[in-house]
């Protein structure tokens, strides 16, 4: 039998392709959310929030059941619940896709 031997750095290239279309994904849907809570802002006079909260209902039903009614683990509790209420959505998904991008190229110089 003749098998083709799967080009190595056809597939990094194809897999640092993707991982940096990812990352400008989550760039550019943070600085839509951003400029989302602007545009209602001066057209309402109303800051939306988004915090991350707003992400982690989308969660695991028992992770979101103990977020909001947490019955063990209440210091624990304390610290995720005011990290994801402090953090907005939309400087989340710009430092992950940064982090994305930064993470790539770092893998790709070495």
């Amino acid at each position: 039998m003749n098998y083709k031997k799967v080009n190595v750095g056809f597939l990094d290239k194809a897999w640092q392709w993707v991982v940096n279309a990812a990352g400008f994904l989550f760039i550019l849907a943070g600085i839509g959310l951003f400029g989302f809570q602007v545009f209602m802002y001066l057209k309402y006079g109303e800051w939306i929030e988004l915090p991350l909260t707003t992400l982690a209902s989308l969660g695991p039903e028992k992770f979101a059941s103990w977020l909001i009614d947490p019955t063990s683990w209440l210091g624990l509790h304390k610290i995720i619940s005011k990290a994801l209420e402090s953090i907005p959505l939309s400087l989340f998904a710009i430092v992950v896709g940064v982090a994305m991008i930064v993470y790539e190229a770092e893998e790709n110089n070495d």
